[in-house]
């Protein structure tokens, strides 16, 4: 709704309105690195990232790597 827009908006500003063309813009780049036959692809800083699970290809090996509480976290939210 809009009230949760701009409580969003207040905690993450032009962020929240950015993400979205982040998103798709890496993921162009990603979709043709695989089209093109890339077999591995590293993340650093992955944080909360789902590309690896949004973008599945078995023959795509996919490496995150980000600091061991964050990971742990979001290995703990994905097995909910």
């Amino acid at each position: 709704t809009e009230n949760h827009i701009k409580l969003l908006s207040q905690d993450f500003g032009e962020f929240l309105f950015e993400m979205p063309i982040r998103t798709a813009f890496y993921d162009a780049q990603v979709k043709q690195a695989m089209a093109e036959g890339i077999k591995q692809i590293v993340i650093i800083g992955s944080g909360l990232d789902c590309r690896p699970l949004r973008l599945h290809d078995p023959s795509v090996q996919f490496f995150e790597f980000d600091q061991g509480v964050m990971l742990d976290y979001k290995v703990s939210k994905l097995a909910t």
